[in-house]
């Protein structure tokens, strides 16, 4: 996948220049609409911004493996 120049754009003001790896990872959840599954803290903002579904690992776990379909995590 290929995620497009204003998908990248789009997710790097949310990551310093020197993470590229970041902003394509980020870039490319955008372009195929999917969940950005992590538990580094470099994507935070972008979650909170509501550009991209971000859980951490945990949530996924609970969600895909346990079922547990309701699963949020506390702030």
């Amino acid at each position: 996948m290929n995620p497009s120049q204003e998908e990248i754009d789009t997710c790097a003001a949310f990551f310093p220049e020197s993470e590229l790896s970041d902003v394509v990872h980020a870039a490319t959840c955008l372009y195929a609409d999917a969940i950005l599954i992590t538990n580094d803290n470099p994507f935070n903002k972008i979650k909170k911004a509501g550009i991209i579904e971000v859980w951490s690992n945990t949530k996924a776990i609970k969600r895909l493996l346990d079922g547990i379909v309701d699963y949020e995590e506390s702030k």
